[in-house]
C-alpha cells in the first residue's frame, strides 16, 4: 500500500499486547522479531519501517509510551531498516518539551 501511495515509510504501532501470561520483556521480544519482519518485507519494496510511541492518556495499554521505550524494542529489533517516529503531540504529553527526549540540547 505504502509503495502504491508512493511513501517513503510505514508505521508500525505496537498495539494492545496480550497481559495474561506474557512478562513485559517477552512482549518487547516479540514486538522485535515482528518489527525485524516487517523491516525486511517493507526493505525488499524500498519501503521504510518507523515505530512510534502513543500517549497513554488517549490511548490507554499500548505497549510503547514513550521514546525510550520506542527506542529500546528498535534496538532490540537491531535492523538498519527500523526507525523512529517521534510525534510531538503524543511525546509533549507524555514527556513534556519533546525535543529534550530525543537528546537535542536547547
Amino acid at each position: 500500500m505504502a509503495a502504491a501511495l508512493g511513501r517513503g515509510n510505514v508505521n508500525v504501532l505496537a498495539g494492545y499486547p496480550e497481559r495474561h501470561g506474557f512478562d513485559r520483556a517477552r512482549r518487547l521480544d516479540t514486538l522485535a522479531d515482528n518489527l525485524r519482519v516487517a523491516a525486511d518485507a517493507m526493505g525488499e519494496i524500498g519501503i521504510g519501517v518507523v515505530v512510534e510511541a502513543v500517549n497513554t492518556v488517549d490511548r490507554r495499554g499500548l505497549l510503547l509510551s514513550t521514546s525510550e521505550q520506542a527506542l529500546e524494542v528498535i534496538d532490540r529489533a537491531g535492523h538498519g531498516n527500523l526507525a523512529l517516529e517521534h510525534d510531538l503531540c503524543h511525546m509533549d504529553i507524555m514527556e513534556g518539551r519533546p525535543v529534550l527526549s530525543i537528546g537535542v540540547e536547547e
